[in-house]
């Protein structure tokens, strides 16, 4: 549906009364969301705008709390998940080209995402107080605001800076922009329309004689010429834009719900809340038909297909298809449970996309009025993921396009999981460590990574040495054979080591830390040999590729920046991150590059080209550890919602959720023969997997304090472990048992 345009009025009733508290009342204030395009709408209602549809009729926005979901009409799959983290969203908004995405927060920021890559663009600060109406030029280059501070803000989208700014003395509450991109219509509580310049923000001229005060909703005709405006009493004008004179008001006698322009603007239908629908031409202001609606039920929503043949009205769970040339109703589409927030229908008019207020997608074939699918969108995850003790604790991941999970602020209870049967969360041993993940929570909530003790563990390619990283700010050599400590370096100028890679043939280690550089250290004498100077803040994670020819560093910054091991240099720089990374990974054969944090998401990108593949999401919080399988078929995730999740990374697609741990989990590891796989983190117990089975095989029991890292020796009988009691332990996996344990003192 190539330029389509959906305005959505949201009245946000709690921000008033805040606002308002201490003053007197004035008008309602709703808040308008536009986007600019051939076929033209607006929906007047009292809920904030969640969904929102590309205008080519292709994918779908959603909002879930702080986060914004865009979602493949055609597969339900996926592709982004990004926010403001932290701050809700009050609306949500596609570019009508769909290469970005806005939403406004309560005070008073908007944010533009990169639909593509999901990386924010910029953040547009101007208005002082909250944003009550957006709209976007048909050319996407501009964006336009209204404030509740009366000011209209005229921006420039490529570079986020205001190009124009016009005070006024009453707060907006409605904006538009014509086809052309030259004029903003604005509308404000006192009742007044003002068509102002685009390019300066200067007055063209008002647009008197508008009764009933508080304008709710603008809107301009495709072809610029005429805008219809709606006060707070339904009563609907219509403009000649040029002459700027009322060309006929359109009188309801009961509240409107929603009006749309036909695309070759000669028709103006306007949806009453008594279910009538009214054609009206726009040339001579004068009603030309009624469709016969049902009567005492509202149409929420009004959308022309792009050629004009066919209308789509919604009433609460219901959409009805109508014949406009002959004024009739051509069918009614049953199969929502809530009601319908929005509807779209595909360029060459064959199907329609709708989605209801529960999250709930269905694509519609318009000439049988079948559903083709139905997929359930933008719906929170379950917190409490229950035991299949049938699967030994491993629950099979649902089908992709069934069921998407939103990445939960807060993760799972670690009450509710539990897949050893001699073990409850009742049991002292639980309950200690679920008080002592709290506190870790807590802690990451307040945006603070701040493990201890050894922070990094990895062996080296003839597994006869071992390295680590520790928040004491040093970088370990051990021997593997005894455990015991060989060379000690100065790992991080400032503050914490938090993470350390061999490099290639194991002479080289890299280690990463809190003064944001990355260091590459002898293995043998402990002398550094370079350091590389890029990040600005703190460094969370590093890894070293197969064939040691790069080395990747990431942390609390929004981007991985990949380093030439040979010429010392910075080789480039992968973006499309919304949040910190916790955890990045190359692929065996060092193509790819994976990287994952606390936006619950995990990003591929090609390291050769920089290019981001593919974006899998499915944990429900904060991810710690990711790790590419030995074949490179398997990605394994784990994190804040104490699950292990297992992706195809050819199909982009969660396979399994291992579920056993009662905390999150900090580390995860594949044997070198990819059959077994390790989890550890802050239940203080190590799992261990059979990755083929799906099946718990053993735990090892003794573990003392959080585990932050571990790994695998070569033959994969042998464990290594590391943690915040600042020790090594070396684990015999097929008796399960501790071997030896050597600390830093």
């Amino acid at each position: 549906m190539p330029g389509r345009l959906t305005v959505l009025t949201a009245l946000f009733a709690g921000l008033l009364l805040l606002v308002f508290s201490s003053r007197a009342t004035p008008p309602s204030l709703p808040s308008t969301w536009a986007t600019v395009g051939q076929n033209q709408s607006i929906r007047i209602t009292l809920a904030a705008n969640r969904f929102a549809f590309s205008a080519d009729g292709r994918t779908l926005a959603g909002i879930a709390s702080d986060r914004i979901m865009l979602r493949d009409i055609g597969s339900g799959a996926t592709r982004y998940a990004f926010g403001d983290r932290g701050e809700t969203l009050a609306g949500v908004m596609f570019s009508p080209d769909g290469a970005v995405v806005a939403g406004a927060t309560p005070n008073g920021r908007i944010v533009v995402w990169d639909a593509q890559t999901g990386f924010r663009r910029s953040v547009l600060t101007g208005h002082d107080g909250s944003v009550t109406a957006m709209a976007f030029s048909a050319d996407s280059r501009t964006l336009a605001s209204g404030g509740r501070d009366g000011q209209t803000i005229v921006w420039n989208v490529a570079s986020g800076f205001a190009q124009a700014a016009r005070p006024g003395d009453a707060a907006i509450s409605a904006v538009a922009i014509s086809s052309d991109g030259r004029r903003i219509a604005v509308g404000d509580i006192g009742g007044r329309v003002r068509v102002v310049d685009a390019a300066s923000g200067a007055s063209i001229g008002v647009l008197a004689d508008v009764p009933g005060g508080n304008v709710s909703a603008l809107l301009f005709s495709p072809d610029g010429a005429a805008l219809a405006s709606v006060d707070e009493s339904s009563r609907l004008t219509l403009w000649d834009v040029d002459a700027r004179s009322s060309i006929g008001v359109l009188s309801s006698a009961a509240a409107l719900d929603a009006i749309a322009f036909s695309p070759d603007s000669t028709t103006l239908a306007a949806a009453d809340q008594m279910g009538r629908i009214t054609l009206w031409d726009v040339a001579s202001g004068a009603r030309s038909s009624r469709l016969p609606a049902n009567p005492n039920q509202g149409a929420g929503m009004l959308t022309f297909s792009a050629d004009g043949r066919l209308l789509a009205s919604t009433t609460d769970s219901r959409i009805a298809l109508w014949d406009v040339a002959a004024r009739r109703l051509l069918r009614t589409l049953v199969g929502h449970d809530d009601v319908v927030a929005d509807v779209a229908f595909a360029v060459d008019a064959k199907s329609l996309a709708s989605v209801a207020d529960d999250g709930q997608l269905i694509v519609w074939d318009v000439a049988t009025g079948a559903a083709r699918s139905s997929v359930h969108q933008f719906r929170e995850p379950d917190a409490s993921p229950t035991r299949n003790a049938s699967a030994g604790g491993v629950a099979a991941a649902p089908p992709r396009t069934s069921v998407s999970q939103i990445p939960a602020e807060q993760p799972a209870p670690a009450s509710a999981i539990s897949a050893d049967s001699t073990q409850s969360a009742s049991t002292p041993q639980a309950s200690k460590a679920t008080a002592a993940t709290a506190k870790a929570l807590v802690r990451k909530r307040d945006g603070v990574h701040d493990w201890k003790g050894l922070t990094g563990l990895t062996l080296s390619p003839d597994g006869a040495a071992i390295a680590t990283s520790g928040t004491d700010g040093t970088t370990r050599i051990w021997d593997f054979a005894d455990l015991k400590v060989r060379i000690t370096s100065a790992g991080s100028s400032k503050g914490a080591a938090t993470g350390v890679a061999f490099v290639a043939d194991g002479k080289k280690v890299a280690s990463v830390g809190r003064d944001s550089d990355v260091r590459l250290w002898n293995a043998a004498s402990g002398n550094g040999e370079a350091t590389f100077h890029g990040h600005e803040h703190p460094i969370r994670a590093v890894a070293a590729s197969p064939d040691g020819a790069l080395v990747a560093s990431a942390g609390e910054e929004t981007r991985v920046l990949l380093w030439d091991v040979a010429s010392r240099k910075l080789s480039r720089i992968l973006m499309g991150k919304t949040d910190f990374i916790n955890t990045v990974a190359f692929s065996p054969d060092r193509k790819l590059v994976a990287a994952a944090g606390p936006d619950a998401r995990i990003t591929i990108w090609e390291s050769a080209t920089g290019r981001l593949v593919q974006t899998l999401l499915g944990q429900a919080g904060e991810i710690n550890a990711i790790v590419f399988s030995p074949d490179g078929r398997l990605i394994a995730s784990a994190g804040e919602d104490a699950r292990v999740l297992l992706w195809d990374v050819a199909l982009g697609q969660q396979i399994y959720a291992l579920q056993g741990h009662q905390g999150p989990v900090r580390t995860i590891a594949f044997s070198r023969d990819g059959q077994t796989l390790a989890s550890a983190g802050e239940d203080t117990r190590i799992l261990i997997w059979d990755v083929a089975a799906r099946k718990l095989r053993a735990t090892l029991p003794g573990v003392t304090g959080f585990v932050n890292s571990v790994v695998f020796n070569a033959s994969g009988s042998q464990l290594l472990s590391a943690g915040e009691d600042s020790r090594i332990t070396r684990w015999n996996v097929a008796g399960a048992k501790k071997e030896l344990s050597s600390g830093t003192q």
